[in-house]
């Protein structure tokens, strides 16, 4: 037996072993790199999507968009082997593959490379395409290269040739355009699903790619396009022709509408022709610029003599109002036109530029008027797009550009490594003196709202310091939320084996190596919440990363419960208010007197009886722990020294919750008076309710929060206290007889963290934080709080399915021989032991529900003015508090069993997968819809559905074995 232990142990080591060496190798691999030093490339500050980061993570990005991976192995097929007409392509994938074997590359690497020279990998097949019937039906490209290895990737080349590619795309454009038209939603499916995600990745690498020193067409730079159709119907529109005219300007107004058209006409004509450079459209774009800036500045004047005519009537007013608005439109569009010659949308921006428009507070966080420039702007822009900026520093820029690219493609330069690092170390130098350069013209910039949001913009938008992103970059790197699902696979395989084999050695491993997962979670967490500024449950990645660290942690706390509890329980007495003044307000001074004596007195037979354990007394009654006669003399010494402190902090809480002022709109967090509109005597059913329930909050919160707090610090003491005087043996087993928490506790934490790393429909990249989420007291408060019910729900379901697992194939026990006639059959009796753990979880899980609920309504209230609205989110957080209601009180009062207790703890997760998922995935619509997305509803249905399948056959079981005889 001894043997067979070892042999499974060393089975089992072994394998954690080559699971862990596997996961290091995939993480930390390097990429070839042709020996070429990327670092001061990939530390470099870029702005993409409202967010400043190092290059390394936008890179990450991109090329995880573009090429399915962020360090994509990238394989040359058959490319090197195909006959003469694919000479150029041999030539690129030569450049590309020196040995012809399949290559590793780095997002920055590769970024790089495209940047530099687009012209090589036109032929190298670095599009994700790993579709079967993609590549074999619509692309015409091989499956598998010459070496039998499986190819997952195209060339542009080979998808531009792809013409039944480009007819089953067109099909699909024509079918979203006809679902816009109907109203309805259009998702592509099956093949069509790969269709569009290869399409899109073709179209982010045409915008980081694009080139504005080489030929333009409509079809390479839409933007550009778009913008001058625009301004052509704005055109139209401003037309004085349109209605009345005015006094005074109306003429000269007319006559500069018409010097529009011939601007715009003869720009027009450019760029009809079948390609045309920025050179030579440049100029005309200024020119229809100046004029649009003359006329909208004449529409202006013609609307102030307008009003101030008296003969002129309501009509004329609103007419020229009108054509004024459209006017500054029109100029403000000719300046997008101009930026759209070499800015397409998505792009590496180095630099802030000095677009106030770019700083409003009300700017879309997308790459519409972005604060900083685009690299294709700041080498080629000309003089008029970029007035203002330090020309001696954007002339550095370009000149080590210059430097550093002619350095990259010397590829037979011997000191090619050497002189590639110091060009890009001068070029990143350069970047940086004209950041800072530029910084001080912003601030003298005149951006529309007040000082606080244009400081706030300024702020999120400057050329960050050097060091800044140290902390992105070392989270990058160490990669936390991969190495957290890994070590909770240990966790869940140590906590297996304690019943099988080494229980208690495992015992102990399984919540050592579980506690350890959850510190790389909390690492990984705060790394994110202190790189955005925000705690880091923002997104739908992250709140089921804070699940599985919620889920685990409960089960390490419910587990260890019986070798805490006493400390934390004396820890909480040390904390009460004193005796004698409970006593005033209680009435109760003569029990107390009478407990006191009680106690002196059993303490002195116990003395007198040299009896130590009678000095423990009996057992303790079930009253709170503050109504416990004290068990020494100095406890209420110590509860007079933590009086004043608890106090005070009780003060300062009132004062910081209800008197200071939150946030930008200045109002306190809570209100000590309900809200009264303007105008009325009495608040509205609204505000009562919000105020109501703000109260709700405050007191526990003010009372409790001290009391939390000192008792936390106390329990570090008085726990190891504990053990040494009543030992620690019994507790032991105690926490041993409960490792089921711990296998589930980690079990779930490790399918969540799976979940949330590989899962592609949520996205792990950090992000720019939506408006209406910046507010980090009410994010952390309620979102912490619902998630955490989250988890506990999940830690209850998890237990139920173990339990089901027993009613299913468990052995069901006979009754009694006295009591057999007409009883029914015993269900395995770990069962009820296992319902008793889930029913603990249930309640944490109504508990956070509960208050996350509400923390969430009062959020409503601060950021929407409005408590409660019927919301999609709102109404199925309310359907899942009920339904875990009727679980938890439905038990108590004997409504249902052990049985019904595991089969409303899946209920219960269900309606948390509907609140969480589906209302953000599926619904994606209503006040919460900035959390959704989109995907996976299959994959969640037919989860829910084979879990109910287990349960209905657990159910059949149960029912059979239990029926009356």
């Amino acid at each position: 037996m001894t043997d067979k232990r070892n042999r499974l142990l060393s089975t089992f080591a072994a394998a954690v072993a080559h699971l862990a060496a596997g996961v290091a190798f995939a993480a930390t691999a390097a990429a070839q790199s042709d020996g070429l030093d990327f670092s001061a490339w990939r530390t470099m500050p870029v702005f993409d999507r409202g967010r400043r980061m190092p290059l390394e993570s936008f890179a990450n990005v991109v090329v995880r968009e573009i090429c399915g991976r962020s360090s994509p192995t990238l394989d040359p097929g058959d490319v090197l082997h195909r006959t003469a007409e694919g000479t150029a392509a041999r030539a690129a994938c030569e450049l590309v593959f020196p040995d012809g074997k399949p290559r590793r590359f780095t997002a920055p690497e590769l970024l790089y490379s495209w940047l530099i020279e687009p012209e090589v990998w036109e032929y190298v097949p670095f599009l994700a395409a790993r579709h079967e019937d993609l590549r074999k039906d619509l692309l015409h490209v091989p499956l598998r290269s010459r070496d039998g290895s499986r190819l997952k990737h195209v060339s542009p080349a080979q998808l531009i040739e792809a013409e039944a590619f480009r007819r089953r795309l067109g099909e699909i454009s024509e079918e979203q355009g006809r679902a816009r038209q109907e109203g309805r939603e259009f998702a592509p499916i099956g093949v069509d699903r790969y269709v569009t995600q290869l399409y899109q990745a073709y179209a982010l690498y045409r915008l980081l790619t694009y080139d504005p020193s080489a030929e333009i067409d409509i079809d390479s730079n839409r933007a550009f396009g778009d913008k001058l159709l625009e301004s052509h119907n704005l055109w139209v529109e401003a037309s004085p022709r349109a209605g009345p005219h005015g006094p005074q300007s109306a003429p000269e107004l007319e006559q500069s509408h018409q010097e529009v058209r011939q601007a715009f006409e003869q720009l027009a004509g450019l760029v009809r022709a079948s390609t045309f450079t920025a050179e030579q459209a440049d100029p005309l774009i200024v020119e229809f610029g100046k004029a649009c800036d003359r006329f909208a500045r004449l529409s202006e004047d013609h609307q102030h003599a307008v009003f101030a005519d008296p003969k002129a009537d309501e009509s004329l007013r609103t007419m020229v109002q009108r054509r004024a608005a459209t006017a500054r439109q029109m100029a403000e569009t000719a300046g997008q036109l101009h930026r759209a010659l070499y800015d397409v949308g998505r792009a590496v921006r180095l630099a802030p530029g000095l677009d106030p428009e770019a700083l409003r507070a009300d700017r879309d966080l997308g790459d519409q008027r972005p604060p900083w420039l685009s690299i294709q702007t700041l080498l080629f822009g000309t003089d008029a797009l970029l007035a203002g900026m330090p020309r001696p520093k954007l002339e550095a820029v370009r000149e080590t550009y210059e430097r550093m690219r002619t350095a990259y493609l010397d590829r037979r330069n011997p000191q090619r490594a050497e002189e590639f690092a110091g060009a890009m170390r001068r070029f990143a130098a350069a970047v940086r003196e004209l950041g800072e350069a530029v910084e001080p013209l912003r601030h003298e910039l005149d951006i529309a709202g007040d000082e606080d949001d244009r400081q706030r913009i300024l702020a999120e938008t400057a050329y960050p310091a050097a060091g800044f992103n140290r902390a992105e970059l070392h989270y990058n790197r160490i990669k936390p939320f991969l190495w957290s699902w890994v070590v909770c696979l240990m966790a869940t395989v140590c906590a297996a084996l304690s019943f099988a084999v080494f229980r208690r050695l495992m015992f102990w491993a399984s919540v050592a190596v579980l506690i350890l997962a959850q510190g790389i979670i909390a690492y990984g967490l705060a790394l994110r919440t202190y790189i955005t500024g925000y705690t880091a449950v923002t997104n739908m990645f992250e709140t089921v990363v804070f699940l599985a660290y919620t889920v685990a942690l409960l089960g390490v706390w419910f587990t260890l419960v019986p070798l805490l509890w006493p400390g934390i329980v004396a820890a909480w007495r040390l904390t009460a208010i004193p005796a004698a003044i409970r006593a005033v307000f209680t009435g109760t001074r003569r029990e107390v007197g009478s407990a006191r004596q009680h106690e002196s007195e059993r303490q002195q037979a116990a003395a007198r009886e040299d009896n130590p354990q009678a000095l423990q007394g009996p057992a303790e009654p079930s009253l709170p722990p503050e109504e416990h006669p004290p068990a020494s003399a100095a406890v209420p010494i110590v509860q007079w020294l933590l009086l004043l402190p608890q106090i005070g902090l009780m003060a300062g809480l009132v004062i910081a919750l209800t008197m200071l002022p939150y946030g930008s709109g200045g109002r306190a967090i809570f209100r000590l008076l309900p809200n009264v509109d303007s105008g009325q005597t009495l608040p509205t059913t609204s505000d009562l309710l919000a105020w109501i329930a703000g109260l709700a909050v405050l007191v526990p919160t003010v009372w409790l929060t001290p009391r939390i707090l000192f008792a936390t610090v106390l329990s570090l003491g008085t726990i190891p206290y504990q053990w040494a005087c009543d030992g620690a043996s019994a507790a032991i087993a105690e926490a041993f007889s409960r490792r089921v928490f711990v296998l589930v506790g980690a079990a779930v934490g490790f399918v969540a963290g799976v979940i949330a790393y590989q899962a592609p429909i949520f996205n792990r990249d950090i992000q720019a934080l939506q408006p209406i989420l910046r507010d980090n007291f009410w994010l952390t408060m309620h979102v912490l709080s619902i998630t955490a019910s989250y988890g506990a729900g999940a830690l209850a379901w998890g237990q139920a399915n173990i339990a089901l697992g027993y009613y299913l194939f468990g052995r069901y026990r006979d009754p009694s021989p006295d009591t057999a006639g007409g009883m029914r059959r015993k269900p395995p009796e770990v069962c009820s032991w296992l319902a008793g753990f889930i029913y603990r979880a249930v309640q944490v899980a109504v508990l956070l529900l509960t208050v996350g609920t509400i923390l969430g309504a009062l959020w409503a209230d601060v950021a929407w003015g409005r408590f409660w609205s019927w919301d999609a989110k709102e109404v199925w957080s309310l359907i899942c508090i009920l339904a875990y209601m009727i679980i938890l009180h439905g038990r108590y009062i004997g409504w249902f069993g052990d049985f019904g207790l595991a089969a409303g703890a899946v209920l219960g997760l269900t309606t948390i997968l509907m609140t969480w998922y589906g209302v953000n995935y599926v619904f994606g619509s209503g006040l919460h819809s900035y959390g959704g997305g989109a995907g996976g509803q299959y994959e969640v249905l037919t989860f829910v559905a084979a879990n109910w399948l287990f349960l209905a056959a657990a159910a059949v079981r149960y029912l059979a074995e239990t029926r009356r005889g």
